[in-house]
């Protein structure tokens, strides 16, 4: 199935945003503290997985059943869960997790119909939101991980 092409740009900027993390965690070498840029990697495959991917899923199900939309808490991964999951991945092995996350989140995405787009949730920190609020929260997301790996100005597809 082809995406409307009214999604199209959320779609490409969710596919370059990986492109422009990949490349920043290649020559990023983080501030004493920070996450490796190789855990900065896994988390955003993480978040993609338990969070991103199951609340759009959230979202249509309950526009689909004419239920009320869901409510959406800030979410943190548990403690010590992302480095314990990817501590012993090479860059490139997150590089390569965060691509098949990233690619089922858009495959996710590509199949929803204009309808589904609109299927809302409220968050306690976003309000009342839908698909594309949503995806510019993920959007939003990546972009605070290309700070934190040292990209220049952050990434031109979460501008």
């Amino acid at each position: 199935m082809v995406e409307p092409a009214s999604r199209r740009p959320e779609l490409e900027a969710l596919a370059v945003s990986v492109d422009e993390l990949v490349a920043a965690a290649r020559a990023s070498a983080p501030p004493e503290g920070e996450w490796s840029p190789t855990l900065n990697l896994g988390h955003l495959s993480q978040v993609d997985d338990e969070v991103w991917a199951p609340r759009v899923r959230q979202m249509v199900e309950a526009r689909h059943r004419s239920l009320a939309s869901p409510t959406f808490s800030w979410w943190e991964s548990a403690e010590g869960s992302t480095e314990s999951r990817f501590s012993h991945y090479s860059l490139e092995e997150s590089a390569a997790e965060l691509s098949r996350s990233r690619r089922e989140l858009i495959d996710l995405l590509a199949r929803l119909s204009d309808d589904d787009w609109t299927a809302i949730a409220h968050h306690d920190v976003f309000g009342v939101i839908d698909i594309v609020g949503l995806v510019r929260e993920v959007l939003a997301h990546d972009h605070v991980h290309l700070e934190i790996l040292g990209a220049p100005n952050g990434s031109s597809a979460t501008e």
